[in-house]
């Protein structure tokens, strides 16, 4: 048998360790990600904010043994090497044990560095074809695609000259910008940010809802039985109901909303609560007022939909896979229809609030391998 993790993030690279720690062979396993190294994504996202600490507890990372990180980091002798009650680690902590988990399970040589353009189903078989024009023919396919699939930007900032999505920010890059829109944990690293390079500069938060504090994306309760149990007892539209509405979406953890508080006080932070009616000639406008802007930084998530998955544009169509609100109907096990799995927001369904997390990366490796390893280890 042959198996293809499409992306090199952080749940290809969980995937790929539980995969190779359950017995199968680095030359049956391959991983396509354009990045020049697998987590390489992940890193230049986490580095541009300046992020101190993950927003997940130490448990959560890469490697299968549970407790493997805190090891790690006992053994490295990290100074404060968690934050809080749930143990929350070092982003530098995180991303050495990721390295290592990589370098463990020799998954660099399973990495092919190229992007895919289109996957059809021939033969038995998964034909996936990449932006060279060259084409990999594989048994099982694992869709490990991240959830910052197309940026999000606001109507009304679209096509304006100085206006930036988070994800175009360099990490080594002067940000010199003043106002920021979003009301997330993006933003709020921004804003500490851009306050670093400059501290006496004042910044403009834009938001559309009062700041939030919440130590996780969700309530802990849903990392475990205590509210997943009801959860699966649900029809699919009261799972993706139940979803919307237990996602702690634009939140933040206390010490960056501390951090924001404290600038408000030293008059370092204006927050406008308040809705851009327009941005036109250097200049914001809202109902309130009117304020010159020298540049803008966006901070407003990711638009997660299969729509925006063009490769999978005509296998969805040959094999008529099943949507529901635009996202895949799975088996228990993630299996979408037969030897293709998935994982992030693509399992959102099956995994729940906490699908796209590293936890969900987590649970969906478990759920794959338990599966793959039932289903095709005995005939490969």
């Amino acid at each position: 048998m042959n198996y293809t993790i499409i992306g090199g993030g952080i749940h290809g690279i969980t995937v790929a360790a539980h995969m190779i720690e359950q017995g199968i062979a680095h030359h049956e396993l391959t991983i396509v990600d354009p990045n020049p190294s697998l987590g390489n994504h992940f890193i230049q996202q986490t580095s541009k904010l300046h992020m101190e600490y993950l927003r997940s507890p130490y448990v959560h990372h890469c490697h299968p043994e549970a407790f493997h990180l805190k090891q790690f980091a006992k053994q490295s002798h990290y100074e404060n090497p968690t934050k809080g009650q749930y143990q929350r680690p070092r982003l530098d902590l995180f991303i050495a044990h990721m390295k290592q988990t990589i370098e463990l399970f020799n998954l660099n040589q399973c990495h092919v560095h190229h992007k895919v353009t289109s996957i059809e189903y021939n033969d038995n078989r998964y034909v996936i074809q990449l932006d060279d024009h060259s084409i990999i023919t594989t048994d099982v396919v694992i869709l490990a695609i991240g959830s910052n699939v197309t940026k999000y930007m606001p109507i009304s900032t679209q096509s304006l000259d100085n206006v930036f999505h988070v994800d175009d920010i360099h990490p080594n890059e002067q940000l010199d910008a003043s106002h920021v829109i979003g009301c997330g944990i993006s933003a709020a690293h921004v804003v500490c940010r851009i306050h670093k390079e400059d501290p006496i500069k004042t910044i403009h938060l834009w938001v559309n809802k009062p700041l939030a504090c919440h130590a996780f994306d969700a309530d802990p309760g849903w990392l475990g039985p205590k509210l997943m149990n009801h959860y699966l007892n649900q029809t699919v539209t009261k799972r993706l109901s139940l979803i919307k509405h237990s996602r702690y979406k634009g939140s933040m953890p206390k010490e960056l909303y501390r951090q924001l508080h404290q600038l408000e006080k030293e008059s370092r932070l204006i927050v406008h609560n308040t809705e851009i009616q327009n941005i036109n000639n250097k200049y914001i406008y809202s109902n309130e007022e009117k304020i010159k802007y020298d540049k803008i930084i966006c901070a407003t998530g990711y638009i997660s939909n299969v729509e925006h998955l063009t490769f999978l544009h005509a296998l969805i169509k040959q094999q008529s896979l099943q949507l529901i609100n635009g996202f895949p109907r799975t088996s228990v096990n993630l299996e979408w229809t037969d030897r293709l799995y998935v994982t992030g927001f693509l399992a959102d369904i099956e995994v729940g609030p906490f699908a796209r997390s590293i936890h969900g990366g987590r649970v969906a490796a478990k759920k794959i391998c338990e599966d793959l390893i039932d289903k095709y280890s005995r005939t490969s």
